[in-house]
Order: structure tokens, then sequence, then C-alpha cells
């Protein structure tokens, strides 16, 4: 069935994320942010947060892990296409289009400390817009793994390119076809 069975033979399905939601088979809709103990999960229309030892606390004890998530909705109302933590773990990413092409993507990016306050749904401190040419999808973003406010792209076309985020929510985003 549709749950997953962990040795104890208790489910450890996230209430409200299964694959009846749609998720594109390349998407990255799982992190977390070591540094703050904290679990991200995309859901059909945004993603999910929780505190790791809370949920570790539950399931220890039996309890349901339900009421340890808090909903943080897409501004689209979409499924993330990607959901991840940086190098560093101080900001988390969502992006929850892929563009067909000759639009923007817009990338939503949250600081993790706006999710230390418990049943916080924090606003997106920062949205940037990621350019991609006509003809072109996203297929992989990803953070680079020294530099915190750096991405890697790959797009359908079979180009990569990088994106470098301004410090603060004001300015452009820095991007360079590299392929």
């Amino acid at each position: 069935g549709m749950e997953d069975k962990s040795l104890t033979g208790r489910s450890t399905l996230i209430p409200g994320i299964d694959v009846a939601i749609g998720f594109d088979n390349r998407a990255d809709v799982l992190t977390v942010a070591n540094r703050y103990g904290l679990l991200f999960a995309g859901t059909g229309t945004g993603f999910k947060w929780a505190r790791c030892r809370e949920l570790e606390t539950a399931w220890c004890a039996g309890a349901d892990i339900a009421p340890c998530f808090t909903d943080v909705a897409s501004p689209s109302g979409a499924p993330p296409f990607w959901l991840s933590a940086n190098c560093d773990c101080s900001l988390v990413g969502l992006c929850d289009q892929v563009a067909d092409g000759g639009t923007a993507v817009p990338l939503r990016i949250y600081p993790v400390g706006a999710f230390s306050v418990p049943g916080a749904a924090p606003d997106p401190a920062e949205t940037y817009s990621l350019s991609v040419p006509a003809g072109a999808s996203l297929r992989c973003l990803r953070w680079r793994p020294n530099c915190p406010r750096e991405l890697l792209a790959v797009l359908s076309n079979g180009h990569a390119l990088t994106a470098t985020l301004p410090t603060g929510a004001a300015g452009a985003v820095d991007q360079r076809t590299i392929v």
C-alpha cells in the first residue's frame, strides 16, 4: 500500500504527503537543516516543517506525529519541484514552477531561523526570478555545496547555469550560463 513501514511496523508516512499528489519524479521535496534540527517535506500545496526532536519524542511515545508539523502554503498552491536547505543551513529554498520556456521561475528563499517559533508559517524573506530561455524548462536545481547563496540549475535544453543570490532582499540574481 501507500504506507511505508519501519521495522517497528508503525507507519512512517508523513501526513498529507503521498504519491497521489502528483510529484514530478525529478522533484526534490525533503530536506533537513541539521544546524537547527528541522525537517522540511514537500506537500501538494507547499511544504510542512517540524522539529526533529519533537518528531522523535512523539515517535518514541507512540503518539501521532501529525501535530508536530506546520503547513506552509506555496504562493502558487502547487507542489514543490525543489525544496532544499543551503550548505550552512541558513536558508531554505522553494521552487514550485519549472517554466516551459521563456519565463522567469520564482525562487522563494526562507531564513531557517524564521522556523524557530513553533507553529510559525513564515512568508519568504526573499523572492528572486531565475530566467529560463524559450524552449527550455528547469530540470534540476541545487545549492552550491560551499557557497550559501549560489545555485546550479540544469535546463532541458542541456544548458547549465549558475545563479548567485544578492545579499538581502534587494537586487537581481547574477545568472550565468556555464554550459
